[in-house]
């Protein structure tokens, strides 16, 4: 969806919903600007909280890559992060009240009684490795050791980018409860 249409749908549901909360999902510049929510605000309820999630982590606070995420994280009521190491940096740089939302589960999805899937390894790890940025060194050091303690048959790593004796592919939603 474009710019315009993207603005005009959200228009057009602010309008309609009057909506108390608004809960923004986005990992990169996109059409949500600063000023699309000022033309959202006054269509809720005169008591809507607006609410920014990155989902993930990928860049620093002060990198290039997240001025979209500083930008928008002064229009909105508040930005939520994955981790709990940034929040004071959003703030500082002008970031309206930055916090801490993990991810969430779809209780559809995730059982936690599910079918154990045979052949699964006692331990497993569900991330994808992001080769080359640094924050996520900390992942390939914690799967090497992994390896290095349990073996093939003792760990598995499911995700997008893994090489090595323990790593499997992404799953779907809807395998993960079972693994």
């Amino acid at each position: 969806m474009g710019p315009n249409a993207t603005r005009s749908a959200m228009m057009v549901l602010a309008s309609a919903m009057r909506p108390t909360l608004v809960f923004i999902q986005t990992q990169r510049r996109s059409p949500i600007t600063p000023e699309l929510i000022e033309w959202v605000r006054p269509l809720c309820d005169t008591d809507c909280v607006i609410v920014k999630w990155d989902g993930d982590q990928h860049h620093e606070p002060l990198s290039p890559e997240r001025e979209w995420f500083r930008e928008l994280g002064a229009a909105c009521d508040t930005s939520l992060v994955v981790n709990t190491a940034h929040q004071l940096l959003y703030v500082a740089w002008g970031v309206r009240n930055a916090g801490y939302l993990q991810i969430g589960i779809d209780p559809q999805l995730y059982r936690p009684h599910a079918i154990p899937t045979p052949g699964t390894p006692s331990t497993v790890m569900l991330a994808s490795r992001y080769a080359g940025y640094a924050p996520y060194r900390h992942r390939q050091d914690t799967v090497d050791l992994l390896e290095k303690w349990y073996g093939r048959g003792g760990f598995g790593v499911y995700g997008n980018g893994w090489t090595g004796p323990c790593a499997h592919p992404m799953l779907n939603q809807d395998q993960e409860a079972g693994v």
